[in-house]
């Protein structure tokens, strides 16, 4: 029996060493809900493509006001725009009008969709659906962060009349709550007018938080 033990104790402490010098299983990253503060700010380039050469322009949104639900509000140009605490845009016609483009907590292999009213002279569901798809760095005129890869579409339709479809891709990074870079193509065709495709993509230049 006495041998029996010695023979198995090399064995043990090869096993010990074997698991200190393994690194610890990784954790899977998570995001949660940007916290916000007025002041806050996001300044982008864009570049839009309709199908007649690209054009280039910029545009900044800032947080003029938040709520006690962590909803914020946006000023775009003269505009402001409501949003609630995951920063999905809160349309001024009704819940039923919103779109559920961000999600969290967020973390690779999430999965969602929404069903939205669309349109205005004809109403019309928009379906949409996204997913995370990785976890990597990016790097953009502001600077290198890393960041959730989400890809998304989403599609109306108004009988044989009418279709639009939307493909988007967008990166959002922790540290600068917010997206840092977005792409989007816009297909629609109708009955009544020649179909149309539009490119846009958007990348952050500066993220300037409260103070």
């Amino acid at each position: 029996m006495r041998a029996a033990t010695f023979r198995l104790a090399p064995v043990c402490l090869a096993v010990a060493a074997l698991s200190a010098l393994s690194p610890p299983p990784a954790r899977a990253q998570t995001a949660d809900k940007p916290a916000m503060h007025v002041g806050d700010s996001w300044a982008y380039a864009q570049t839009t493509d309709a199908g007649k050469g690209p054009s280039e322009s910029t545009w900044l949104r800032k947080v003029v006001a938040v709520g006690a639900d962590g909803g914020f509000d946006f000023q775009i140009g003269e505009r402001v725009h409501k949003h609630d605490a995951a920063g999905n845009y809160l349309d001024p016609k009704g819940a039923e009008y919103n779109r559920t483009v961000y999600k969290f907590p967020m973390q690779v292999g999430a999965e969602w969709s929404y069903v939205a009213k669309f349109g205005t002279q004809v109403m019309m569901d928009q379906r949409g659906s996204y997913r995370v798809v990785a976890y990597e760095p990016l790097t953009v005129p502001a600077g290198t962060f890393d960041c959730f890869k989400v890809e998304g579409k989403a599609e109306a339709a108004y009988r044989i009349s009418y279709q639009q479809q939307i493909k988007e891709t967008y990166w959002y990074c922790p540290k600068v709550n917010g997206i840092a870079k977005l792409q989007r193509e816009t297909s629609t065709t109708s009955r009544d007018s020649p179909p149309s495709r539009e490119k846009t993509e958007s990348v952050l230049t500066r993220y300037t938080p409260k103070g």
